[in-house]
């Protein structure tokens, strides 16, 4: 009673909430509007969530992280504030970069497979400055703690995005809902920049330090790399399979999967804060690491088995007999869930030691090897052999993340007794 006590004081119960919220904007709301698209829209529409995804990243350019980091230490507010203007100004300025290597590599036929697609993407690119804004308020929030402040404009912003996106996509079909996902994240900013308030614009911009650059250009190069990862199968399988209904089947169980992920983002995002700041206790800090951790691998196997459930009724109910294929990807899928969870905690705990380069070793490897050993089963096992993929690269995640985040812990004993 006293644990369910002190995550319910954190905020862990209403970011929990708003997390699934959120789900919905991002992926979750596919589930519904599933039933207004075909197979092959589906896919599609997952294609281009990915590649937006992708460019969010870069383009953003590792400041909410650093944000976070930073702004989560013992400062004064003006201080904080005098950070958050430099570093919204500086993703800003990225975000433009990455628009305009967007349009290029689309409108050339470097990504993407169709030149449909490649349109599609460049519309589907106006959300991106939206986007890194919402970001970079968030992890500002997050790094007051104002956890319950946050879940509060979760809820309104996917609540109204998921009116507005169910209504024009069953109007309108794939086309309503990019532009109404672009409407979306447009509306959904206004009652974000209120809370923040815009008092750290009339603060002179913060000279960035040497800590911060180092955070957001690691956060940017393992975050870009982990997304090129996250979604590797699906870039995949927008260049190997003609067929894109069957892409949509996998896309299928790829959301459910990412119902799952929000449980255990949502405990990484409430104890980034925490752990970084409390980094210097080290005693406290593995202590804590080790109990929450195994919580959270413990409860993705029963997160697993609820989703499993909640997947064959919606399929056999609300979906009907054209997206049973789907339930064949989905307990491959969960697996990599499972393990990525039993491992997630370490690496904000990383994070939160100041390693980030660990984490960055840690995606370079595990990403290409994820991909390439998804390509090649899937000559063997057809889209079956993708996902298997993924899950061994879950694995060699699991394994490197351990090794390194001890090591971390070694390095940290060795500098507080100077030894």
């Amino acid at each position: 009673m006293i644990a369910l006590r002190d995550i319910y004081e954190k905020g862990f119960f209403h970011l929990l909430s708003a997390n699934f919220l959120h789900q919905f904007l991002g992926f979750g709301i596919l589930l519904v509007v599933a039933k207004f698209l075909t197979p092959a829209e589906l896919g599609e529409i997952r294609i281009l969530q990915a590649y937006i995804a992708v460019f969010t990243i870069f383009a953003a350019f590792g400041v909410s992280t650093a944000v976070l980091k930073t702004c989560a230490e013992q400062r004064p507010e003006a201080e904080r504030e005098s950070i958050l203007k430099a570093g919204f100004r500086r993703a800003m300025v990225t975000t433009l970069v990455a628009l305009f290597l967007l349009a290029i590599l689309a409108l050339s036929g470097v990504i993407t497979s169709t030149h449909r697609l490649a349109m599609w993407l460049l519309v589907y690119a106006l959300v991106i400055p939206f986007s890194v804004s919402t970001e970079i308020f968030f992890s500002y929030l997050q790094a007051l703690k104002k956890i319950k402040q946050l879940a509060r404009l979760h809820a309104l912003f996917r609540l109204q995005a998921f009116v507005i996106i169910i209504v024009c996509t069953y109007i309108w079909g794939i086309k309503g809902f990019i532009f109404a996902t672009i409407i979306g994240y447009m509306l959904g900013l206004i009652p974000v920049v209120y809370t923040t308030g815009t008092s750290f614009l009339k603060r002179v911009p913060h000279s960035l330090t040497a800590a911060f650059k180092h955070l957001a250009v690691f956060s940017v190069l393992s975050n870009g790399i982990s997304m090129i990862g996250k979604f590797g199968d699906i870039f995949l399988l927008d260049y190997l399979v003609m067929n894109r209904e069957l892409i949509g089947y996998y896309a299928l169980a790829s959301l459910f999967t990412y119902g799952a992920i929000q449980v255990t983002a949502t405990v990484q995002s409430i104890s980034t804060p925490y752990l970084s700041e409390r980094a210097g206790e080290l005693e406290w800090f593995i202590s804590k690491v080790r109990s929450t951790q195994i919580r959270v691998g413990v409860l993705s196997i029963a997160v697993s088995a609820g989703i499993t459930v909640l997947a064959y009724l919606l399929i056999h109910i609300f979906y009907g007999a054209a997206y049973s294929a789907s339930l064949e990807y989905l307990p491959i899928l969960l697996l990599k869930y499972i393990f990525w969870s039993w491992y997630a905690v370490m690496a904000v705990a990383l994070l939160g030691l100041g390693y980030m380069k660990y984490n960055f070793i840690i995606v370079a490897i595990v990403t290409p090897l994820s991909i390439l050993s998804s390509y090649f089963l899937f000559q063997v096992y057809g889209i079956a052999g993708v996902a298997v993929g993924q899950v061994f690269g879950s694995v060699v995640g699991l394994l490197l993340t351990r090794i390194l985040y001890r090591r971390a812990i070694r390095n940290r004993k060795a500098y507080q007794t100077g030894s």
